[in-house]
């Protein structure tokens, strides 16, 4: 090849990889996430590995959010983050009905964690940032903004001639050795439809509530076989709340059974919520 064609093969291949790279995904933006914290006692502060470890492989940077009664504090922490995550864990007793609220009692230390959850939440949808409630985070969300919730035992697992669909089948350890605990079905045109897709999705689950209905300005956005409500979100802020545990699936990646890619978006396009 002569020198002229060697250069014009360089310009055409200069131009050929700035198509390519026109025509590709733009990279999705390193961000600093927040998880709340999930100690069941008011003196210890903690998050399970897994939310960090997924939200590592998906290119964010992790962040603890320390439980504070401090809502100054709480704020200047939250004001340098780019998104949240309001982690799992045991539940409290919330309204179990729509009609009579029950209060949390000020002592209990998890009452006293769905406070300070909610002053996450309230900030959260001040400056409408994306928020991903996982599991526990996904009730007290719907909570916050007005919902209820109910036991999945008495209403679902196979009850009332539903579908037997164990929720709660496995430890929230072992993802990468357990199968899916059962398949969800994606609401289509939800947000979620947009992140992960409309096609059945495998998920993890360790759970004994339920939505029982649903917080105003909310709208389901994934279902299980039996009814029960897997995913919501809110239809004005970047809000998502999902029933299933993907951060246990996205860390351990288990090598079969799960959809990695599908579970990953939701951390990994936390900024498109």
């Amino acid at each position: 090849m002569d020198m002229h064609n060697r250069v014009e093969f360089g310009v055409l291949a200069a131009f050929a990889a700035l198509a390519i790279c026109a025509n590709a995904a733009p990279p999705q933006k390193s961000l600093f996430v927040g998880i709340t914290d999930n100690c069941t006692t008011t003196n210890h502060n903690c998050v399970e590995e897994y939310y960090a470890t997924a939200l590592e492989r998906c290119g964010h940077v992790p962040v603890i959010i320390p439980k504070t009664k401090s809502e100054a504090a709480l704020r200047r922490i939250l004001d340098r983050l780019d998104a949240v995550i309001i982690s799992g864990g045991r539940p409290s007793v919330r309204r179990e009905s729509c009609a009579a609220p029950r209060l949390d009692d000020p002592s209990d230390p998890v009452g006293w964690r769905d406070r300070f959850d909610s002053a996450v939440l309230r900030y959260a949808a001040d400056r409408r940032m994306p928020v991903l409630g996982v599991c526990r985070g996904a009730q007290v969300m719907n909570v916050f903004f007005g919902g209820t919730m109910q036991s999945a035992y008495d209403t679902y697992y196979g009850k009332n001639g539903k579908p037997s669909v164990n929720h709660n089948r496995y430890s929230y350890f072992g993802a990468a050795t357990n199968p899916p605990t059962h398949t969800i079905s994606i609401v289509p045109g939800t947000r979620l439809a947009r992140l992960v897709g409309t096609n059945g999705l495998a998920v993890a689950c360790h759970h004994g509530k339920a939505v029982a209905c649903i917080a105003p300005g909310f709208r389901v956005a994934a279902v299980a076989a039996d009814g029960l409500v897997e995913a919501i979100e809110s239809e004005d802020l970047p809000m998502i709340g999902v029933q299933f545990h993907p951060e246990t699936v996205v860390a351990e990646h288990p090598a079969e059974g799960f959809e990695l890619e599908r579970l990953e978006a939701l951390f990994r396009r936390l900024a498109d919520y």
